[in-house]
């Protein structure tokens, strides 16, 4: 018997799931008693919530979906997609004390706070609801493909234009697999052309869903926004709770069922190419070199510790220890686990690398294929836990960010009932909005970088505004534009705009090249006399084709036409015009190359014009700065109610902690690190060690 595509034991799974959910709703409501219950939980989250909300929270639907995705298109190295966050987290035992002593509802004050500046804060809540908005979407958009592939039309049920689909994609895969061994031929090459067009449509399918996908993002709304508006972050991190147990079943599920199609370890071997193995790909083909790892790495810090939801996650704390353990906790976790489903990835490859023409929707396949009635639902309750403890936190600090930013300096002094009630239409506003939003696009990447520029138009003003007491607000103002001109508008939709994207400057290419790598022999090598046995370790010629320098795509103007002229897609990447204006020969680069040195003069750019435009305008009131800082070097200490009393003391004399910064007397805003502080952030390294180890050694397993 069958329900929705699914075998009524998977369906009976996933409602029971929801009801679970419900219940937790219905539950946590009764304690919500005004804004600060809704928004922080009253700031008395212990340790074991912090781990499982920081853990559900850093790990939506799209963090296993997108490890998998990549490796299975880049092997190993594709992991640093999500697993560059590893090395960035000996540095949160340092910044979640930041976060937890800065004690506000929302992101936009510190803003306010420190540049004394209620437009700063305005614009802050407005781009960070965008921001907000783009996360959702990306964890959406994941879940949605994938539970669309685990539930598929049977071959009687498909129309006639969905049958043309799945043949577009069979020949569309063939073209791609002669294309590495070869030049395409003209014929072919304008075929190939066409069917990536018509891929850009939706018309290449491996496999077509009997399920509608609005009908799925509406369900899963309704499900979210009931808890979420019931019960705000004490109920988000009440599910998390749940939902983590769910997500750590989620890392290991498909594993055992892959390896045992595949051959075990070293059938897995035999059949990837050993380049697959390298955790950073070859220099010569791969989109991850360690170069670019670490301008993700960068990238994450000035991102992340400017994320608007970090209140609500961190600031909701009891305490500094209970925030510092959760945050590592839960992001410790969530490295482990992104090992695990980029493993899944691998497997995936060496199974299904010409049955998938989508590779967002390689976890989706591997659940049909290999798992039976109650696992596919276990699966599917498993991402959908993955989506939900993501966005049940995000929708909260977007409600917080308006109401604290916009509402309530409109209409000051209004009653608690009324601002829990504007901050739960909040949620449903910014919730329905990335509905649409996930059913408009359906690129997985360029969500995901939409949503990192978004996060650098805020990210040097927040670092500066932690570190640096000499940051004026006109210099700030300057890198905010910045940023949001070149890296959001222009880098986005700079496509859009026939003056760049038809340009012939712009839409100049990478040299053509070929690379040697080995991998295992296959039946084919085997029959033309390549190889004595399918296994054996050949070195293959792999072609490299030319890239776009400036934006991220080339393509025909008219996909049918061959001599149509040329039109820049995707990314732009405006910020390569310095080094190419400079001499530097960006046609000689890779895209890892290319991808590094766009991040690392997007996040350099902005701290130099803040630093330079600072020293000739005026510095921020003594007063407000004095406040800010005292605020950030008073330890949280005791329950709310003794916090708060430490905190008069600090308005009465910001500078009682003076002392404890390296440099008194300068305008660096570094403190001293404690004894604790060393400790940790020593221990910390030596785990990040232990993951690398561990990720390493099961890459060797069955050479």
């Amino acid at each position: 018997m069958y329900l929705f595509g699914l075998h009524i034991l998977d369906a009976l799974i996933i409602i029971a799931y929801f009801l679970i959910l419900i219940l937790i709703g219905v539950v946590v409501a009764r304690r919500i008693k005004n804004q600060e219950d809704f928004l922080m939980g009253g700031r008395r989250i212990g340790t074991w919530l912090q781990t499982f909300m920081n853990f559900g929270m850093a790990t939506g639907s799209d963090v296993p979906v997108g490890a998998s995705r990549e490796t299975f298109r880049m092997g190993m190295a594709g992991i640093w997609v999500h697993l560059f966050t590893l090395f960035a987290t000996p540095f949160y035992w340092i910044t979640t004390v930041w976060q937890r002593r800065l004690r506000i509802s929302s992101m936009a004050e510190v803003f306010r706070l420190r540049y004394e500046s209620r437009p700063l804060e305005s614009l802050y809540a407005l781009i960070g609801i965008f921001y907000l908005i783009a996360n959702i979407s990306l964890a959406m958009i994941t879940l949605q493909k994938t539970v669309q592939v685990v539930m598929p039309k049977q071959e009687h049920a498909l129309t006639v234009e969905e049958k043309s689909y799945i043949r577009n994609f069979a020949r569309m895969d063939e073209l791609r697999t002669m294309a590495k061994t070869r030049s395409l031929n003209s014929v072919e090459k304008q075929e190939y052309e066409s069917l990536q067009a018509l891929n850009s449509q939706g018309k290449v399918q491996s496999s077509v869903s009997v399920i509608n996908p609005t009908f799925l993002l509406l369900s899963l709304s309704i499900i979210v926004l009931f808890y979420t508006v019931a019960g705000g972050i004490i109920a988000a991190a009440i599910t998390d709770a749940f939902q983590g147990m769910l997500l750590i079943v989620l890392s290991f599920l498909l594993l055992p069922f892959g390896l045992v199609r595949i051959g075990g370890f070293s059938g897995l071997h035999k059949a990837v190419p050993e380049s697959f193995f390298n955790l950073f790909g070859t220099l010569a083909t791969s989109e991850y070199p360690w170069y670019y790892v670490v301008s993700l790495v960068l990238v994450g810090l000035i991102v992340f510790e400017s994320a608007p939801q970090n209140p609500q996650v961190m600031g909701s704390a009891r305490d500094e220890e209970a925030s510092r353990l959760g945050r590592i906790n839960g992001n410790m976790m969530k490295r482990f686990a992104i090992i695990l489903w980029g493993f899944t990835g691998l497997i995936g490859f060496a199974l299904y690398q010409n049955a998938v023409s989508d590779p967002d929707m390689i976890w989706g396949y591997m659940s049909r294929q290999l798992l039976g009635p109650g696992l596919i639902g276990l699966m599917i309750v498993c991402l959908l836990a993955a989506l939900q403890s993501t966005v049940s936190a995000l929708l909260v600090s977007a409600s917080a960010m308006f109401s604290k930013t916009i509402y309530e300096p409109l209409r000051p002094g209004r009653p608690q009932k009324e601002l829990v009630l504007v901050n739960r239409m909040v949620t449903v506003i910014v919730l329905v909005v990335s509905v649409l939003i996930t059913l408009y696009f359906q690129d997985f990447l360029r969500v995901f970088k939409f949503m990192l520029s978004i996060g650098l138009v805020f990210g040097p003003p927040f670092w500066i505004a932690i570190l640096w007491r000499r940051a004026t607000s006109k210099a700030v103002w300057a890198a905010i534009l910045y940023s949001a001109l070149v890296t959001v508008l222009l880098g986005n939709f700079g496509a859009d705009l026939a003056g760049f994207a038809k340009s012939g400057y712009f839409c100049r290419m990478t040299d053509e090249k070929t690379a040697l790598v080995k991998a295992g022999a296959n039946q084919k090598d085997v029959d033309e006399g390549r190889a004595l046995a399918v296994g054996q370790v050949l070195e293959k010629a792999i072609r490299i084709e030319r890239r776009g320098i400036f934006f991220e795509e080339i393509v025909r103007q008219i996909a049918h036409d061959p001599h149509s002229p040329l039109i820049g897609r995707g990314r732009f990447r405006v910020s390569l015009i310095f080094p190419a204006l400079l001499g530097v020969k960006l046609d000689h680069l890779g895209v890892g190359d290319l991808n590094a040195l766009g991040f690392y003069l997007d996040i350099l750019i902005p701290f130099l014009i803040i630093f330079l435009v600072s020293l000739f305008t005026r510095r921020n009131s003594r007063e407000g700065l004095d406040q800010f800082y005292g605020r950030l070097q008073t330890p949280v200490r005791g329950s709310p109610e003794e916090d708060a009393v430490e905190m008069e003391r600090t308005r009465a004399n910001p500078m009682r902690f003076k002392q404890s910064k390296i440099f008194p007397n300068s305008n660096f805003e570094l403190l001293k690190p404690t004894r604790r502080d060393a400790v940790g952030f020593v221990a910390i390294w030596a785990i990040v060690t232990l993951v690398i180890l561990f990720l390493y050694l099961l890459t060797q397993i069955g050479k």
